[in-house]
């Protein structure tokens, strides 16, 4: 077998189907990514490391069943820690945590004022609360965009929802933020 850097992604996921030595390729390559997406919304490492078992216990489960169709295999894998961090955060009544980064702030600010001419700053805690203060759907829409910095394109197909519709949602979520935080709410 190939590495997996000369491999295509079509080829990646029927070796995962096929084999285990394939699956571990497949683990191998998005283990570590998923694992600090999760870290960073529950802050502790042992939660983390159950979390991210069952989502790969899950990928393993249901390899088989997946089918290429375009989409990239690690929109599937995202959708599925995403549903796995929702169950844990039922299920143990735990408020989700916002880790945010200098650069995640300077991000979401810069796309604030992309659309205006006037320069629109504030304080890095009043971000982080106005984040706080966001439905679970919306804080997860800006953490992929801004956080893990994906594309729209593939927001669109973690979420299911057209690239269109995902860029509309951003821009609403940075707007619904940039008058909370003008108005102090």
């Amino acid at each position: 077998m190939s590495s997996s850097k000369n491999i295509s992604e079509e080829e990646l996921i029927r070796n995962a189907q096929r084999s285990t030595a394939g699956f571990s390729v497949l683990y191998n390559l998005y283990h570590n990514r998923i694992f600090l997406f999760i870290l960073k919304r529950v802050e502790d490492e042992d939660t983390a490391a159950d979390i991210t078992s069952d989502v790969f216990v899950k990928i393993f489960a249901n390899i088989k069943k997946f089918r290429y169709k375009g989409f990239s295999i690690a929109s599937w894998i995202f959708r599925i820690a995403i549903n796995e961090m929702n169950t844990f955060f039922k299920i143990r009544k735990r408020t989700r945590v916002i880790s945010i980064e200098q650069t995640h702030i300077s991000n979401i600010l810069s796309d604030m004022n992309e659309e205006e001419s006037s320069t629109f700053n504030c304080a890095d805690n009043d971000l982080a609360n106005a984040l706080a203060s966001l439905k679970d759907e919306a804080l997860t829409i800006i953490e992929l965009r801004f956080f893990e910095q994906l594309p729209f394109k593939q927001i669109s197909e973690i979420l299911s929802i057209t690239e269109t519709n995902a860029k509309v949602k951003v821009y609403r979520i940075l707007k619904t933020l940039k008058s909370n935080l003008e108005h102090g709410k």
